[in-house]
């Protein structure tokens, strides 16, 4: 049994990688709130080249993005918002007329259906 299971895991063996970097995309996500500066690495541990690199390799440090992660937040907040409220103010008249894209969009469908009906 557990050599069918290695077999698998021989021919699948890129699912570790991607998993590592699933860890890393998740770390990164949990340090939002920015007490420390995140950093990508890439393991070359197993990497059999002249070279010698070691065991991991930083390939992104943001240190130097620390000190503008607050200006940069609100700015890119505000962008967000402004559009948001933009397409809101767009859809004023449907929102007080009581209907809107769905409206729209069922009877688009509703007339696709007739004419597949009569044939067009």
């Amino acid at each position: 049994m557990n050599e069918k299971i290695n077999s698998i895991k021989d021919r699948f063996s890129f699912i570790d990688d991607i998993t590592g970097i699933g860890e890393e995309i998740t770390g990164f996500l949990e340090n939002a709130d920015g007490s420390t500066a995140p950093t990508f690495k890439v393991d070359l541990s197993k990497y059999t080249g002249s070279y010698g690199w070691g065991n991991t390799v930083i390939v992104i440090d943001f240190a130097w993005y620390s000190k503008f992660k607050p200006i940069v937040d609100t700015i890119v907040a505000g962008m967000i918002w402004i559009t948001f409220l933009w397409h809101l103010y767009k859809r004023i008249p449907e929102i007080i007329a009581g209907q809107g894209m769905v409206a729209a969009d069922s009877i688009k469908i509703n007339d696709n259906l007739q004419n597949r009906r009569d044939g067009y």
